[in-house]
């Protein structure tokens, strides 16, 4: 994943020079195209990170979907934690992405296992027809 450019020009983290946080990181974010551009990412990507990183949004009413708010100084922290950089803990779902993988090299190694044997009963077929040919044309013809 790509990272947080500090210095974009609609966001970052910029303190005073008393070294007080800005008075504009108390400021709320309304809504994944705000927070998104504050990040200086894409909303897929903002709704990415909510879901995989664990990015500090709210959901006004306690909803699973629709809006979102958050802090700008919640992004902030969450930045500075190296949410961005720390290893993904894979979801539960991503382990049985694990396994079909796992399947899916059993099956391959099954299929060219398959593949052989049948390769080889074809060059048995062919050789037996040949035979097969050979001695019809020893033979003589019935009569009638």
């Amino acid at each position: 994943m790509g990272s947080v450019n500090l210095d974009h020009p609609k966001g970052g983290l910029k303190p005073n020079h008393d070294g007080e946080p800005n008075p504009r990181h108390l400021e709320v974010l309304s809504g994944w195209k705000e927070i998104a551009n504050y990040l200086g990412k894409g909303v897929r990507t903002a709704q990415r990170y909510e879901h995989e990183l664990r990015l500090p949004v709210r959901r006004p009413a306690g909803k699973s979907r629709g809006s979102v708010v958050t802090m700008k100084s919640d992004l902030d922290n969450w930045v500075r934690s190296g949410a961005l950089r720390n290893p993904i803990d894979l979801p539960s779902g991503r382990i049985d992405l694990r396994n079909s993988i796992e399947r899916m090299k059993t099956l391959c190694a099954e299929t060219e296992r398959l593949r052989t044997e049948v390769l080889v009963s074809c060059r048995r077929l062919i050789g037996n027809i040949r035979m097969s040919s050979q001695v019809r044309h020893e033979c003589p013809p019935p009569r009638n």
